[in-house]
């Protein structure tokens, strides 16, 4: 069974990556070594749920909703979304996800984000930044 590499982008005002099973609340917890119902594990929570949670199947909104404008998939994800076509070999796929990058009120997330150490672990987890608009 072929591996869909880990690839996250952001542009505008979306962040774009490719999910796959490694990427489970689960594992993301693990990642930190925080107890359960302790404050930490509620923020790292809410962390992965930021990065992941409520994120949008790129593949599944193209089927729904505008496989009848675009001929292709991957027409939808250059045109609509205007993913440069360097990557759009790498999105063209059914594991492709997008979310909104807004933080919100969410200042502890925030400040996690930007520490240094966390935001290797979050990247490393995610695949690393291929391209940042």
């Amino acid at each position: 069974m072929k591996r869909i590499q880990k690839t996250i982008i952001r542009l505008d005002d979306k962040i774009f990556f490719i999910k796959n099973d490694d990427m489970s609340k689960k594992h993301f917890l693990e990642l930190f070594y925080v107890k359960k119902k302790s404050y930490l594990y509620q923020l790292y929570v809410r962390l992965y749920d930021y990065i992941i949670g409520d994120s949008i199947n790129l593949y599944k909104e193209f089927k729904k909703y505008y496989s009848k404008e675009y001929s292709s998939f991957e027409i939808f994800l250059s045109e609509h979304y205007n993913i440069p076509d360097e990557l759009l070999e790498k999105f063209n796929n059914t594991k492709s996800y997008y979310k909104y990058k807004d933080i919100g009120n969410e200042q502890p997330l925030y400040n996690l984000l930007y520490d240094e150490e966390i935001h290797n672990i979050v990247s490393k987890f995610m695949g690393g930044y291929v391209y940042e608009n």
